[in-house]
């Protein structure tokens, strides 16, 4: 059983990236940035801290992602100061960044459209709900 799960999770997630990493490289975004606009959309001014705990990577991970999508004018970042004095730096959607979040969007729902065909609504919840516990136990 162990060897089948591994292998239906495993499949099944290499053929939903397989159809959105084409489409988003294909919209001239590199690996990393669709999950970072799709936070941005709901955490716009956060902190980069907080955006980077949010797409789960590391700070120096979401400092070298930010970077580049800065200079593709997907985002801006401005300086602030937290407690203690310290410097950090709150990240905000461009315009172009925005429209670009609006085609992640639409890929990523054209994808699951396809995954979920033929499931009902029930079956739909109820996968979610398995996969947020599978999530839950591999991070406890």
């Amino acid at each position: 059983m162990i060897n089948s799960f591994f292998m239906a999770f495993v499949s099944a997630y290499n053929a939903h990236r397989k159809i959105t990493r084409a489409a988003t490289l294909s919209a001239n975004l590199s690996d990393g940035y669709p999950k970072v606009l799709m936070n941005l959309k709901s955490m716009e001014g956060c902190l980069q801290k907080e955006l980077a705990e949010a797409c789960r990577v590391e700070p120096a991970t979401m400092t070298v992602l930010l970077r580049g999508m800065m200079k593709s004018g997907l985002i801006r970042r401005e300086e602030t100061h937290v407690s203690g004095g310290k410097r950090a730096f709150r990240v905000y959607l461009t315009e172009k960044g925005l429209e670009m979040t609006d085609e992640i969007f639409r890929i990523f729902e054209e994808t699951n459209c396809k995954a979920l065909e033929g499931m009902s609504e029930e079956e739909v919840q109820t996968f979610i709900s398995f996969l947020n516990r599978i999530q839950k136990n591999l991070e406890n």
